[in-house]
């Protein structure tokens, strides 16, 4: 495992470690409440983050697990299933579950686990629509006293690779002046993402994390494909839908995500479809971009893969932004690092 990676894994574990406290909470006020549709989606919405950050980081365990919890939450919040008693206490048991794959890996990056059963349960939950189908249904947990005051945020600031400054596009790409200058390194790691049915990779340089969809603040006379600014514990951050600027038909999907990249400028979030894994293929196994029509712009895609029959384009999103994109970056007074939230 080499710093860059480790930085990535040990900035989740401490936002995870945050989570997972705020969801205990969250249970603790489901139990006088469980059909409180509020407090379900916060729920929700923790799993969503939990899913995203862990997957995008390479913790596939908690990823899939996760995964499946956070089925389960959209089903309760949607009045699917009923959020009784026996219902609240499967999700304690799954929240625990999560704690405790944090608090393992905080100790060793390399732990495995295996809470098939629980995951069985969960999954069973889902079909049956509640437990009429579980041979054994969850065992009720006691009630638990309030989680302990958790630590402040950690800042961690992923070093990003030089990006080539944006230039703005004016008309059909041009094969060799108008194509991004970004070269891929040997062995270098990209992190995939889906947007529509499309497979896309960017550098895992570039990215500091990963999160659900925040809420924003709309930013005035910008682009149609900018969500707004959000605040990241602090740091203000412009959002734009990746799909809508690409021209992309959306995926409908409750996979969703935001990466949130250094750019060279500044931090930038960019909402995708759905994240994927951590990639390092061999240059040899890269081919150069397609030739397409002309009147379609490619110039930001740096190289092509293929795996398991399906193709992986390897994007700058640097390059795929333009005169707009950066004016939109600085209305909303996010072109510096530093900047932070009144």
């Amino acid at each position: 495992m080499d710093e860059l990676e480790l930085e990535l894994k040990t900035t989740f574990l401490v936002q995870a470690q945050q989570l997972v406290a705020e969801a205990e909470q969250s249970f603790l006020d489901l139990e006088s409440a469980p059909g409180n549709v509020e407090i379900l989606d916060r729920i929700f919405r923790i799993m969503h983050n939990m899913k995203g950050s862990a997957n995008g980081v390479g913790f596939a365990e908690i990823g899939d697990f996760t995964h499946n919890f956070e089925s389960l939450m959209l089903k309760l919040k949607n009045g699917e299933i009923k959020a009784n008693q026996p219902m609240v206490d499967l999700l304690l048991k799954a929240n625990d579950a999560v704690t405790d794959m944090v608090e393992k890996l905080r100790n060793n990056m390399s732990a495995t686990f295996n809470y098939d059963e629980l995951k069985n349960q969960i999954k069973s939950a889902i079909d049956s629509g509640g437990f009429a189908d579980i041979i054994h249904p969850p065992t009720p947990v006691a009630k638990k006293s309030a989680p302990a005051t958790t630590p402040e945020p950690v800042k961690l600031v992923t070093p990003a690779a030089p990006t080539p400054e944006a230039v703005p596009y004016t008309g059909p790409a041009q094969r060799n002046g108008d194509a991004t200058t970004y070269k891929i390194k040997t062995g270098e790691r990209f992190l995939c993402f889906n947007l529509g049915e499309q497979e896309y990779a960017i550098p895992l340089l570039s990215v500091k994390e990963v999160i659900g969809i925040p809420g924003f603040t709309p930013i005035p006379q910008s682009p149609n494909y900018f969500m707004g600014i959000t605040n990241l514990r602090g740091t203000v951050i412009p959002v734009l839908d990746l799909p809508k600027k690409l021209s992309i038909p959306n995926k409908a999907t409750t996979e969703r995500a935001v990466i949130i990249l250094d750019v060279g400028r500044g931090h930038l979030g960019i909402a995708v479809d759905s994240v994927n894994n951590v990639i390092a293929p061999q240059n040899k196994d890269i081919s150069p971009r397609p030739e397409t029509d002309p009147s379609v712009r490619t110039d930001y895609i740096i190289g092509v893969y293929r795996r398991d029959k399906q193709m992986v384009l390897f994007v700058d999103i640097s390059k795929a932004l333009g005169t707009d994109d950066w004016a939109a970056m600085e209305i909303g007074g996010t072109n510096t690092e530093t900047t932070r939230a009144a």
